[in-house]
């Protein structure tokens, strides 16, 4: 029997040990997040995404403009979350993975929307989101009722205005 070359085992245990790096979004259950997934988050979840500092969903790390924007969010990987879904739902063709996606989004909606301070920045953005997820499963209702909402709550921002036009 032939001995293993050294080399080879030391290349196939450092291929290991990378391919067992972990990110905070993979500890959340989202997988793996690809490059082009991570190059779309916002700096913020970028920032998540890479560090497994709790600290940093209470604001640690962050720059003081996104300190600023993610104030108020309780458990910031669960906003985070929602970028990434979305992205996998529209490279989705399985119309049942599809609707499981849009599930995933609404929840992750609903519990940032549960633990979120009522004056939080994003908090906007998240109904967005969430109404968003309901045009895709066709429940015009719940939709406008998130577009409102979000138009409360940022009334400069005119995507809400301009998707709610075109319901």
């Amino acid at each position: 029997m032939k001995t293993p070359d050294i080399a080879l085992i030391a290349l196939a245990v450092g291929l290991t040990l990378t391919s067992m790096r972990t990110t905070a979004m993979e500890l959340y259950h989202v997988g793996k997040v690809s490059p082009s997934e991570y190059a779309m988050l916002p700096s913020y979840c970028q920032k998540f995404a890479t560090h497994l500092s709790p600290d940093l969903s209470k604001g640690a790390g962050l720059s003081p403009l996104e300190s600023a924007l993610t104030r108020g969010i309780s458990g910031l990987h669960h906003y985070c979350r929602i970028p990434v879904l979305r992205s996998r739902y529209f490279g989705e063709r399985d119309n049942a993975k599809k609707a499981f996606l849009l599930t995933e989004i609404i929840d992750e909606a609903n519990y940032v929307i549960r633990h979120a301070q009522p004056d939080a920045p994003l908090l906007g953005q998240v109904y967005l989101e969430r109404a968003r997820a309901y045009v895709d499963r066709k429940q015009r209702a719940e939709a406008v009722k998130d577009y409102l909402r979000a138009i409360s709550l940022t009334p400069n921002i005119a995507s809400p205005f301009l998707e709610l036009s075109r319901l």
